[in-house]
C-alpha cells in the first residue's frame, strides 16, 4: 500500500509505503509453491519499496520517504510437556526478534507488531496488526499529510 504525501522536491512526488510482512509472505510462499525461485521469509521492505521509485506519477517522479512494516509477533510458547517444541518456539521467537530489529535499524523505516495467538483448533490468528496498518492509512489519509 502507498500513500502519497506532501512534499518540497522539484518535479516528485514523496510517498510512504505501508508493508503488511504476512500478506507479502503468504506471496512469496505462494511463488516458491509455483515452483518459482523463493525468497527468505526474512526480506528487506525497502527492496519492496524500490520498485515504485522512480515510477511516473501524473508527470512526476514517486520518491519513496519513509516504509512502514507491520508484522505480527508470536505470543511465547504455553508451558507442555514437549521440551523439543518449546525450544524450537523459542528459537524461532528469538530469530523473528533479531530480523524485526534490524528491520528497525533501517534507515526510515518503522515497524509496528501485533500478535499471533492461539485460535479454534490449530490455527493461529493475528492480533492488532492489520486493524494498527488500516488505521495509519486511512487516518493519514483523512488527514490529508502524514506527520515523520
Amino acid at each position: 500500500m502507498v500513500f502519497i504525501s506532501g512534499g518540497s522536491i522539484p518535479d516528485a512526488v514523496l510517498c510512504h509505503v505501508y508493508v503488511d510482512a504476512e500478506h507479502v509472505r503468504n506471496r512469496l510462499r505462494e511463488h516458491v509453491n509455483a515452483g518459482l525461485p523463493g525468497i527468505s521469509d526474512e526480506f528487506d521492505p525497502w527492496r519492496l519499496a524500490a520498485l515504485l521509485q522512480g515510477e511516473n506519477l501524473m508527470g512526476k517522479v514517486l520518491h519513496v520517504k519513509r516504509v512502514f512494516f507491520y508484522d505480527a509477533v508470536d505470543e511465547p510458547a504455553m508451558p507442555s510437556g514437549d521440551r523439543a517444541e518449546q525450544q524450537d518456539h523459542t528459537q524461532q521467537r528469538q530469530r523473528q526478534d533479531r530480523y524485526l530489529k534490524n528491520v528497525d535499524l533501517l534507515n526510515d523505516t518503522h515497524v509496528v507488531t501485533g500478535w499471533l495467538r492461539p485460535g479454534r483448533g490449530k490455527t493461529r490468528c493475528k492480533k492488532g496488526t492489520r486493524v494498527s496498518l488500516y488505521y495509519a492509512i486511512s487516518s493519514r489519509t483523512w488527514l490529508g499529510k502524514h506527520r515523520s
